[in-house]
């Protein structure tokens, strides 16, 4: 049956369910990127199409929010080329062989698309004090110990090139593979197996920014790192308003010194006793290889 109007196009279609009559069958098919150890161990290697004969009775825990006493859910989930796909059948009441049947001519008609590499990573922005991320992805008709070797270019005119980066992963029966990737600033990654070449994926890189006091209480000296150089950019110092929970700018303080992969300048402000400051790099300084970068909080 067609999709309720209020339904969006992705997740649970709540409407359609909740108005399903009783001889209704609705499918939900999600797709993932294989290569993550720890989600692909619950989609087994299958091949399309589906079978509703592999479907397992879903629990109230799998999906709470189509739990329903008159609706029967089944889950089936599989490992199809370089996807996970994660195929929910709601049907409005008990499945007759007529409603299981119109369940997998729904299966039939799925298609999952051909990639021979994919790569993928769950973290696109790092952290602050996060070195590296985690790539994975699948390699078609790969066969356990296969190399699939990785190659990044990161931003900036020193790296004008894709190049190898880090040891080559393995890949694990079924195709899958992984692997962690170093980063330094903002690194566009991409997987080649022999002529087989993914797409890109980019992980967004923060600029590393230190605050700490020195001498008396109002001195403080901060500063910016990065494989960048960032003398003579400006870093802004706010300071924390408990009673409106914001931050505004004090003052704004120009990197003087250069050592090695930190900027850096010593200066004083002028804030009540115990109050919260911190440093943010804006993206305007930033950019294009850094993301805004902020301290750590520091009372006055």
């Amino acid at each position: 049956m067609p999709l309720h109007p209020d339904d969006a196009a992705d997740g649970v279609p709540l409407a359609t369910l909740a108005s399903l009559p009783p001889s209704g069958v609705v499918v939900v098919a999600t797709f993932a990127l294989r290569g993550a150890l720890e989600s692909d161990v619950s989609f087994p290697a299958r091949r399309l199409p589906l079978r509703f004969a592999d479907a397992g009775k879903a629990s109230a825990f799998d999906d709470p929010l189509a739990s329903s006493p008159r609706l029967s859910h089944f889950r089936l989930r599989a490992g199809v080329g370089a996807y996970n796909v994660d195929a929910r059948i709601y049907f409005g009441g008990g499945p007759s062989a007529g409603m299981i049947a119109a369940a997998q001519g729904q299966l039939n008609r799925l298609l999952v698309g051909s990639e021979r590499i994919t790569i993928a990573t769950r973290d696109r922005v790092l952290r602050r004090g996060q070195p590296y991320v985690t790539l994975f992805g699948s390699l078609e008709n790969a066969k356990p110990d296969e190399q699939v070797t990785i190659e990044g270019k990161e931003c900036g005119p020193h790296a004008p090139f894709f190049r190898p980066w880090g040891p080559a992963a393995r890949t694990r029966l079924g195709g899958g593979w992984s692997t962690p990737a170093f980063i330094q600033t903002t690194t566009a990654f991409r997987a080649r197996s022999g002529d087989a070449l993914s797409a890109v994926v980019t992980v967004q890189a923060r600029a590393g920014v230190f605050l700490q006091p020195i001498g008396s209480a109002r001195q403080f000296e901060v500063r910016v790192g990065g494989v960048a150089n960032f003398w003579r950019k400006r870093v802004d110092i706010e300071r924390y308003d408990p009673r409106l929970g914001t931050w505004s700018k004090v003052r704004s303080v120009v990197l003087t010194e250069s050592r090695g992969q930190y900027s850096a300048a010593k200066f004083t402000v002028r804030v009540p006793r115990g109050t919260l400051i911190r440093a943010v790099f804006p993206l305007s300084q930033a950019r294009p290889c850094y993301l805004a970068g902020y301290s750590q909080l520091v009372r006055a």
